[in-house]
């Protein structure tokens, strides 16, 4: 194969029979001509599976364009570098063999490098995740417009794969992938190669596909459990690109340390693991120790890329090699420092209510603090006041029946979880409840009100100047708060009392006061408490909420005002367009849908940050399935739309003759085509509902 080519794309392929014909066919249907512009190296790399044999049937389709390769297995590193030595192309990219481009990409590539190729050796695209998990990779924020980064002004910009990387040949020189190295043999080398220009492309709208698979059997996932992947990226590739910088450069530039920064989260663990002897444990540590001694606060303290404040805190220590305290008399504060270096005060804290239990002379607040401020010495107390105008303390004590563990990495507390229960006699009308933390730091005792925020909506509290009020309605004898407010409360009671949606409470309680959880906790029961039951004329299924930050507001496939369009919901609004002629909106709020009577319902209520079905274990499948079962036995008319095959399988639960069921694809754009649009569901949910003699859905937003 003497022929010249614009791309060579590599695929280090291992027993992947199952994707790998997707991932080909996606590099020749390519709108940039295959033959003419591409050769494609497929390295097979010891396959025990079917996939050397595809791979074949491939070459003898296109003899002139690719290349096999057959091997033993030596690992990935190993592969791409075997593929480095057939290029012919200008570009290379090591495209992985369970994931797939756009249509457009090379074409878009070619255009950008036209323009901009004195400037870069580099141009990255999208990452867009499906199967497991789905959406946007957490830093896709670098992809707002197509144009070139100069890492120099904007150095928090990472640049990890090579997978979405396209990269001049002779931009690699003597560079090869390390193959000691479990994972991060990618990341070693993108650093390496971007020292030299420190810019690089972006184009926002090719779309690298990139495959979570859902048995968690790819590379990524099974090296995270592997002790390569502690100790050996510590020495072979943190130090490795930290050594090759200082060589080149006398120093390691702020970008690269961003990088680092960005790369080495994913290491830190609450402990050492299990697996670990002590040496191994005390080399580990020295490694890591080292490394994080050549970044700087400023990169760990990017919350940009590192989303956990606790985590951040706790590299910036690590960095510092100091954390202490500081009472600041003057404005009544403690503060957590690590040298200057402010981490945490004490006044940025709320106080969480998760529940209130009421008897008839008994009322327990049971709530949470959690800051870096240790537990001992802290003391919690509500200050009622009586209607008669007494005033009485109650000192708070550590929870009977809530309680969560504090956050540590490698055994190290940085943030304390304080479970208290909080109890005061009601045998008094009260007129208000003030809650104070105390803290008792070198012999000065601080003492602040912080927020409340009441975790369960309720009818018998509220919230007035930072001020817990009793409503006039309160009745003692309740011991369990309602959740929502209007007849789900009735039609959900026993649910709400059974041990497994106790138990989902508690998890996801845990959940929301040490991670960034969405939607908002307010938010949680939205669908049920803007559509009543009895009001319920359409169910709309989705899976689990938006997990990016601002999306989620408790309505499947909704967002509040203002925030973008996710695209699910923007062919939500093409099929609408198409069927009825209405405008698409310029908001994805679906509240209006919601009120009219469409319960817009994700199976899993709640999820993680960056973390899609995070918390699809914990229990929300079972209640809402329960919620469905108590829609089928409505005697009124409703229609169920199930999209997608996690909907579709709730088709078992709605036997009710009385329902229609619609069923097609997901509105995803990974599946709208599949039968979503053209699918006419919102007209036939209209007839159905006007043939029962029941008001009709405006669909119009």
């Amino acid at each position: 194969m003497d022929k010249e080519f614009l791309f060579s794309i590599i695929l280090p392929i291992y027993n992947t029979e199952e994707y790998i014909g997707e991932s080909i066919d996606s590099v020749i249907s390519q709108t940039l001509d295959f033959e003419e512009n591409v050769q494609l190296i497929l390295v097979d790399d010891g396959s025990t599976d079917g996939s050397l044999k595809i791979a074949l049937e491939y070459q003898e389709r296109f003899p002139d364009n690719i290349v096999v390769i057959s091997k033993e297995n030596q690992g990935v590193g190993a592969a791409r570098n075997t593929g480095l030595e057939y290029v012919k192309g200008k570009y290379v990219n090591f495209l992985d063999p369970d994931d797939y481009f756009s249509g457009d990409v090379l074409k878009s590539v070619k255009e950008f490098f036209d323009e901009n190729g004195d400037l870069i050796d580099l141009v990255s695209i999208k990452v867009m995740q499906f199967e497991r998990v789905n959406g946007d990779h957490v830093l896709n924020f670098k992809f707002k417009e197509d144009r070139v980064i100069d890492l120099t002004l904007e150095p928090d910009n990472p640049q990890l794969a090579v997978n979405s990387s396209f990269i001049k040949h002779e931009a690699f020189k003597d560079l090869r992938f390390r193959t000691d190295l479990v994972s991060s043999e990618d990341t070693n080398l993108t650093c390496k190669l971007l020292l030299d220009k420190k810019a690089f492309g972006v184009l926002k709208s090719p779309i690298y596909y990139y495959r979570k698979r859902t048995d968690k059997s790819s590379l990524i996932d099974t090296s995270l459990s592997k002790k390569g992947f502690f100790t050996d990226r510590m020495k072979n590739h943190f130090m490795d690109v930290i050594d090759y910088c200082i060589d080149k450069e006398g120093e390691v530039p702020l970008f690269i340390q961003y990088t680092l920064a960005y790369n080495i989260q994913w290491t830190v663990r609450s402990k050492i693991p299990e697996f670990f002897t002590t040496e191994e444990t005390e080399e580990f540590m020295c490694w890591f120790n080292r490394v994080i001694s050549y970044l700087s606060v400023e990169s760990l303290s990017s919350r940009k890329l590192i989303k956990k404040d606790s985590l951040r805190n706790y590299l910036i220590s690590k960095f510092n090699g100091d954390i202490h305290e500081v009472v600041d008399l003057k404005r009544n504060n403690v503060l957590m420092k690590s040298k200057d270096t402010i981490l945490d005060r004490l006044d940025y804290h709320n106080l969480y209510v998760v529940s209130i239990d009421l008897t008839d002379d008994l009322i327990t607040f049971t709530a949470s603090f959690n800051s870096m401020f240790n537990s001992k010495n802290l003391v919690f107390e509500a200050i009622v006041e009586y209607d008669g105008g007494n005033v009485e303390h109650f000192i708070a004590k550590p929870s009977k029946t809530y309680f969560r563990d504090n956050v540590s990495y490698f055994s190290q507390t940085v943030q304390y979880i304080n479970c208290i229960d909080i109890e005061i006699p009601s045998d008094e009308c009260i007129d208000n409840i003030k809650i104070a933390v105390n803290y008792y730091a070198e012999n000065h005792v601080i003492t602040r009100h912080p927020p409340v925020v009441l975790k369960q909506s309720d009818n018998q509290f509220e919230l007035v100047d930072n001020l817990i009020i009793p409503k006039d309605n309160i009745v003692w004898k309740h011991k369990v708060v309602p959740m929502i407010g209007n007849d789900w409360d009735l039609a959900l009671e026993e649910e709400f009392q059974k041990d497994y949606f106790k138990g989902i409470m508690d998890f996801i309680n845990g959940e929301y006061d040490s991670k960034t959880i969405y939607p908002p906790y307010e938010d949680i029961f939205n669908a049920f408490k803007l559509t009543p039951l009895k009001n319920v004329k359409v169910v709309i299924l989705g899976q689990d909420p938006y997990h990016e930050e601002g999306q989620a507001h408790g309505l499947a496939f909704s967002t509040p005002e203002g925030r973008p369009i996710p695209k699910s919901l923007n062919n939500i609004f093409k099929e609408i367009n198409d069927e009825y002629g209405y405008p698409i909106p310029e908001s994805g709020c679906l509240e209006k849908w919601a009120k009219n009577g469409v319960f817009l319902l994700n199976t899993v209520l709640t999820v993680e940050d960056g973390n899609a079905n995070s918390h699809s274990k914990c229990g929300w499948q079972t209640f809402t399935d329960e919620v469905i079962r108590i829609l089928n036995s409505q005697n009124q008319p409703i229609v169920f739309l199930l999209w997608g095959k996690q909907a579709e399988k709730k088709k078992k639960l709605i036997t009710n003759e009385n329902h229609l069921v619609l069923i097609t694809s997901h509105p995803s754009p990974f599946s709208a085509w599949r039968g979503f649009l053209g699918s006419n569901h919102f007209i036939m949910a209209n007839e159905f509902l006007k043939e029962n003699n029941v008001e009709e859905i405006d669909w119009r937003l």
